[in-house]
């Protein structure tokens, strides 16, 4: 059941565009200014990774943690 649910789920994410993946780009600028810091860890958006923002001119990052 599991592995029926998983390959559903992976076959869904395939025919999405990656923009629709994520979090919203601006979203993650203004909490990141808003709460003046420069790293953002969240849970998975099906795009784990580290993400390097420039925002004001200091290198900002954002992690992205896969399913927990």
């Amino acid at each position: 059941m599991a592995r029926q649910a998983r390959t559903g789920s992976e076959a869904a994410k395939a025919g999405k565009p990656a923009a629709i993946k994520d979090v919203n780009a601006e979203e993650v600028v203004h909490v990141l200014r808003e709460r003046q810091v420069c790293r953002l860890i969240h849970g998975h958006t099906h795009r784990p990774a580290r993400h390097l923002h420039a925002i004001d001119g200091q290198d900002c990052e954002r992690w992205v943690v896969p399913d927990w």
